[in-house]
């Protein structure tokens, strides 16, 4: 499993972390990142990324933090693997957690698919 290196506790850190420097997810400027802040934004993920990497002995790149991050904001409805659903869980969890996003953020339905 591929994400299997991301803590709960990463996950906690980085939404809070988002949360402190932009505010909550629904109060961004664009959908996927603050847009008015986009450097900002990316300097964040970088430094993310850097810290992370230390905790784990493993190179994570800014991209995959915002990957994770995209899977607190997504709203998905239907998922075919096991993989994205446990991912998707967790930073959800993680997210509401941190107050990054509130239950109003969470699908109403959700379907899940074997391949």
């Amino acid at each position: 499993m591929k994400s299997a290196f991301w803590t709960d506790e990463m996950r906690k850190s980085m939404y809070a972390r988002l949360l402190h420097e932009f505010g909550p997810h629904r109060e961004w400027a664009g959908s996927r990142s603050p847009t008015d802040k986009k450097v900002q934004f990316k300097a964040i993920l970088a430094e993310l990324a850097a810290q992370f990497s230390k905790q784990v002995g493993k190179t994570i790149r800014p991209s995959a933090v915002e990957q994770q991050m995209d899977w607190g904001i997504t709203i998905q409805k239907e998922m075919r693997s096991k993989g994205h659903v446990r991912t998707f869980i967790l930073n959800k969890a993680a997210a509401l957690e941190a107050n990054f996003i509130s239950y109003n953020d969470l699908p109403q339905y959700m379907s899940v698919k074997e391949k």
